[in-house]
């Protein structure tokens, strides 16, 4: 078991974008209570993005998937492009795979 400690509101500086690096962290927002997914999704801009935390998702346990709060994907190009930084602090809601909940994760600082 691993502690998950989440500070608001920080910036994310000195650090890359998704789509320039190959280590990413993901954090579920409001992790109980986030089941209709983020206010305002942006996984439309970033397709890939939202792919790649389902596949990760599907690659647990059932039981496991609703408990997820932090993903770490490590060697996985996202196959991206984001000259603004647009997907640096970004949130993708995800349907939970084998189900019809949603939930809300945002791109946090690599580790």
């Amino acid at each position: 078991n691993k502690y998950v400690y989440r500070l608001s509101n920080l910036p994310l500086v000195a650090t890359s974008n998704p789509c320039a690096t190959n280590r990413n962290r993901f954090v579920r927002k409001n992790a109980g209570s986030d089941s209709t997914g983020c206010a305002a999704p942006s996984n439309n801009q970033f397709p890939t993005i939202a792919t790649a935390i389902t596949n990760y998702l599907s690659g647990v346990t059932s039981s496991e998937r609703s408990a997820v709060r932090v993903i770490d994907l490590t060697d996985i190009s996202l196959n991206c492009y984001d000259a603004f930084d647009d997907s640096l602090g970004a949130s993708f809601t995800i349907t939970i795979p084998g189900s019809t909940t949603k939930a809300c994760f945002t791109r946090s600082y690599e580790y």
